[in-house]
Parts: structure tokens; sequence; C-alpha cells
């Protein structure tokens, strides 16, 4: 009978570990739902940069490379006899 009595107390000591295991990952669940919001917003923060800024890039870019082709048009119609002339 004594046998029996222990059974049924460590029975109910693995469904009080196991309720309580529940809690702890129900608790962590929530905690890395948290977290996983605020990292993607502060990724979406660093991988999303605002209009003016492209804007400004963009056309910076497009300056240069004007540049490039006039100076590559010059170069192209550069030869010995017209430098020297």
């Amino acid at each position: 009978m004594l046998a029996a009595y222990n059974t049924g107390n460590s029975v109910q000591n693995i469904v009080t570990d196991f309720s309580l295991a529940s809690a702890r990952m129900s608790s962590a669940q929530t905690a890395n739902a948290a977290q996983q919001s605020t990292l993607q917003d502060t990724v979406d923060g660093i991988e999303q940069p605002s209009t003016e800024e492209v804007a400004t890039k963009l056309l910076d870019l497009q300056t240069r490379l004007q540049a490039s082709y006039q100076i590559t048009s010059s170069l192209s119609k550069l030869s010995l006899v017209n430098y020297l002339s």
C-alpha cells in the first residue's frame, strides 16, 4: 500500500513538473515573440533608407556617370595628330 501511495505522489510530482514547464515555455514564447518583434523593427530601420537619401545618391551617381562618359568620349577622339596640332 505504501508503494501505491509513493507512485501516486510521484505521478502528481510529474504532473506538477509538466505544468510548471509548460508555464515556463509559454512565458519564454511570449518573451521570444516580443524580442523578435523588436529585432525585426531594428532590421527594418536599417534596411529601408529614406526616399530622399536614395534620390540624392542616385542623382550623384548619375552625375558621375555622365562625367565619365564625357571624358571617355573626349579621349576616344584624341589622337597624336590632334594633340600636336
